[in-house]
């Protein structure tokens, strides 16, 4: 995470590899963060979760998180990267009262979304200039005001909180259960749907946004993991058996692993990633 200041606000620039990050009610009673999240999403895909909301997030959608209550971010295999602004939550609520709503989604094409971009690109041109920052930044919360005020309203465009309408909660529990349940060998896509207490066919049309099947999923994830675990051997010099490595992220046969880690990496998993620095 590189944190900086544009437009008069504390911004950092998030990148992960993970599946899943959660905020529970236990992390907020012991962070005691006073910010809200404005998140601007950069790369790769999110699908964000917080008070009764999923959003989608694609490259230039925006959401706003309230540190105050419970939210869910999962990633879709790909790096994602995103801009965080952080802006404090009580300034919030003073300016804008109930009109401010967590969990709000701001897709790409809406005009507030492109002023808040146009926002942070003069921002960056003007990055040692202290009255246009401050400026800025009344821009900023201005754009944002007049949004909350038009969507309370009824004024501001209807928003699809997210595209994938009731599947939402189903995909965003699935993919919770296989980062919970890949590593065990004898869980399967069946057993994912049984978990969920869905039908199979419910469960493959979930996973239709990411054009992948659940078992191709879950191939996926549990070959993301052995990756990891076999480039984090290479950088410590350890000697743990590849075979190991392959049952505990969820593979039975080492036949298949092999195959299926060279048809996804390129190579092997005993060469792989011994260029590690």
């Amino acid at each position: 995470m590189a944190a900086t200041e544009i437009a008069g606000v504390e911004t950092a620039l998030v990148a992960s590899n993970l599946q899943r990050v959660l905020r529970t009610s236990r992390n907020i009673r012991e962070d005691h963060n006073e910010n809200c999240f404005l998140i601007l999403q950069r790369s790769g895909r999110a699908l964000m979760i917080q008070e009764d909301r999923h959003s989608m997030i694609m490259p230039g959608d925006m959401v706003l998180i309230d540190s105050a209550f419970p939210s869910e971010f999962v990633f879709f295999r790909d790096r994602s990267e995103q801009v965080s602004l952080h802006l404090p939550r009580q300034e919030l609520m003073d300016r804008f009262g109930k009109a401010f709503e967590p969990g709000l989604a701001i897709p790409s094409g809406e005009a507030t979304a492109k002023a808040i971009h146009a926002i942070m690109e003069q921002g960056l041109r003007s990055s040692d200039n202290d009255d246009s920052a401050m400026c800025l930044r009344e821009s900023l919360f201005g754009v944002l005001g007049a949004f909350f005020f038009m969507r309370d309203s009824g004024e501001a465009p209807a928003i699809a909180e997210t595209p994938l309408g009731g599947r939402a909660p189903i995909l965003a529990r699935a993919i919770a259960v296989v980062d919970a349940r890949f590593s065990d060998p004898d869980f399967t896509a069946s057993q994912l749907a049984d978990d969920l207490g869905v039908a199979q066919r419910q469960l493959q049309r979930s996973f239709q946004e990411l054009s992948v099947t659940p078992t191709r999923y879950l191939l996926a994830r549990r070959l993301e993991a052995a990756r990891d675990r076999i480039v984090e051997r290479a950088r410590s010099g350890s000697s743990e058996l590849i075979s190991r490595i392959a049952y505990e992220c969820g593979f039975s046969d080492l036949s298949y692993f092999n195959r299926r880690f060279r048809d996804a990496f390129g190579a092997a998993p005993g060469g792989y990633g011994s260029g590690v620095d």
